[in-house]
């Protein structure tokens, strides 16, 4: 299967030097600001930014594998909705669009779920875009381009080691603390919903995920970040609980699609992290890999953490 390559971010204005390729890899925390660092790499001439290209993927697969239900859909969503209505099953209709014509969208895109709920091809699927992200950094590259690569979930830091000639890779933890990323989440979902365009909008249980992969929660102070309190925790937790659905199914990935976690889930989970505080107020918030450096976004603007991430990678070649 072919894929065109997407235009992500332009870069212009400002050069840095460095002797040798270099991408820096970034990790962290849907909401955690990965984002916004890109967008502000595009002052830096020498640098490209790529973000997760996953919007544009999945709907130029939509269109190939599926161009009836594809065109279909697009009759009654807007284009930067589509990925959420497929993948989600958070439908954003146009103005005047009948029940008939829902129903119809909806069928349509059952059709595409069906399609990909089938281990074998989502897998393929996967490793189809891994690839395709894989080979967005090796263009940029060879372009004589450093890469900023947010694009953690798809690519590894070992599948970029196998490109030639090999870049000098550093890894990059952007981190926020957990509640002001559920403040964050709340505040740009709200958003998204009142101006139609919910291409942003995000899941709770996307960043409990991610969370939990990326930290510990621990009364051991070595590698420390951060702290939290339980207090700051379970109000949290609650707030969430407020803007959950009322459904009973499994939260989490399920093949091509994603479900809000269910209340049911959350308590599990409230339970879970209370377990691991025990006794105690306040636990350490403790990254489970090494990085070459972190940032903190509640400290650092996004400009600030470019300049920050363009600063040490000079340093270090």
């Amino acid at each position: 299967m072919h894929y065109q390559k997407f235009p992500l971010y332009l870069l212009l204005i400002v050069s840095t030097t460095l002797h040798s390729t270099t991408v820096v890899f970034l990790q962290g925390t849907s909401r955690s600001g990965k984002s916004s660092i890109c967008t502000a790499f595009e002052k830096y001439t020498d640098w490209d930014a790529i973000g997760s290209v996953y919007f544009s993927y999945c709907l130029q697969v939509f269109n190939e594998l599926f161009p009836e239900e594809f065109s279909c859909i697009k009759k009654g969503i807007k284009a930067k909705n589509i990925r959420h209505a497929i993948t989600r099953n958070l439908y954003l209709f146009k103005q005047n669009v009948n029940e008939k014509n829902k129903k119809l969208i909806r069928f349509a895109a059952q059709k595409i779920q069906h399609h990909f709920s089938d281990p074998v091809l989502y897998a393929h699927h996967k490793e189809e875009f891994s690839l395709f992200s894989l080979n967005e950094i090796r263009k940029s590259l060879n372009r004589g381009l450093h890469v900023l690569a947010d694009v953690g979930w798809y690519v590894t830091k070992e599948k970029i080691q196998t490109l030639q000639p090999s870049p000098t890779i550093f890894c990059v933890l952007v981190y926020c603390p957990f509640n002001i990323v559920i403040n964050r989440l709340i505040q740009k979902n709200q958003l998204s919903l009142e101006t139609g365009d919910i291409m942003n909008y995000r899941f709770f249980i996307e960043h409990l995920k991610s969370f939990s992969s990326l930290y510990d929660l621990t009364t051991d102070t070595n590698k420390a970040i951060d702290t939290i309190d339980k207090s700051t925790f379970l109000t949290c937790l609650n707030e969430i609980e407020t803007h959950l659905p009322n459904h009973t199914k499994s939260g989490g990935f399920s093949g091509f699609m994603m479900q809000e976690l269910s209340r049911a889930e959350l308590k599990e989970h409230r339970n879970a992290v209370l377990k691991q505080f025990g006794s105690h107020e306040t636990l350490y918030v403790a990254p489970k890999m090494s990085y070459d450096q972190i940032l903190r976004t509640d400290e650092y603007s996004p400009e600030e953490c470019a300049e920050k991430i363009t600063t040490f990678a000079l340093s270090q070649t």
